[in-house]
């Protein structure tokens, strides 16, 4: 009973906190340990992406953004870089499908081509661009650490990164945002003086981006990669969030990190 109660539970964190499947109900993608053991890595950008379902359309709401979900765009690092079928992307995700099968949401990488084409909503990605490239042991390192890592299971922390409320790092258990920030910190790409599980995915847009960049490093404009428009219920809860509930509750307004 113990253990049926622990998948429900991860069930509606899965739900309801933007795990918008990047996995077909049935199958999965994502490359085993072995095969990860095997190839080194490089950071190339982000992917964000805009879920579909209900819940997915209730984390834009609350965070005023198109954006549900983000992920962190690998090539590998030995391969030529405009090889497509060498990128991946590394992300803390899952599927309802996977957790009545009995796989609970984790930390995965998959093959870039099977994210962008079979995830059911919009898929955008940012590149990075420096004058030196990240370095590519810590990039390996940090997956190799962090591979099959449980999504976060403390709702505490999840709603705390609404408000900027969360004091100190967790890395015990990981949120989409929160596995970008950490890595990107952990190159040296954005200060670390924010702790990693106070970002939100919106804050990896161009919109609403709230990134402290480091040493040169910024991400490229977005493009489209898999086209989506919002629907109407969603542009309409963001206008009533952002005209009404932000007028009437100052409280629930995200006053953004300090520069």
């Amino acid at each position: 009973m113990h253990r049926f109660i622990k998948k429900i539970r991860y069930g509606l964190l899965v739900v309801g906190f933007t795990l918008s499947s990047t996995l077909s109900l049935f199958a999965s993608a994502e490359l085993t340990q072995g095969q990860i053991d095997e190839m080194d890595f490089q950071m190339h950008g982000v992917a964000l992406f805009s879920g579909t379902d209900p819940f997915s359309v209730g984390i834009k709401i609350a965070t005023e953004s198109p954006y549900s979900h983000v992920g962190i765009l690998l090539h590998e690092a030995s391969a030529d870089v405009s090889d497509l079928t060498s990128w991946y992307c590394f992300e803390s995700t899952g599927s309802a499908g996977e957790v009545l099968s009995g796989t609970l949401p984790h930390t995965r990488v998959t093959p870039w081509a099977h994210v962008s084409t079979q995830y059911p909503g919009g898929v955008t990605s940012r590149l990075l661009r420096s004058k030196e490239e990240p370095d590519a042991t810590t990039v390996t390192q940090f997956i190799r650490e962090n591979i099959g890592k449980a999504y976060e299971n403390n709702i505490g922390e999840l709603l705390s990164a609404l408000t900027d409320g969360n004091e100190k790092p967790n890395t015990e258990t990981v949120f989409c945002s929160e596995l970008t920030a950490e890595l990107m910190q952990q190159l040296g790409i954005i200060d670390s003086k924010i702790s990693s599980n106070n970002y939100l995915p919106s804050e990896f847009s161009v919109e609403k981006e709230n990134l402290p960049f480091l040493s040169g490093y910024f991400l490229e404009d977005e493009e489209i990669v898999k086209a989506y428009q919002l629907k109407r219920i969603t542009r309409a809860g963001i206008w009533f969030r952002h005209n009404v509930v932000e007028r009437l509750f100052a409280c629930v307004r995200r006053q953004g990190h300090p520069a």
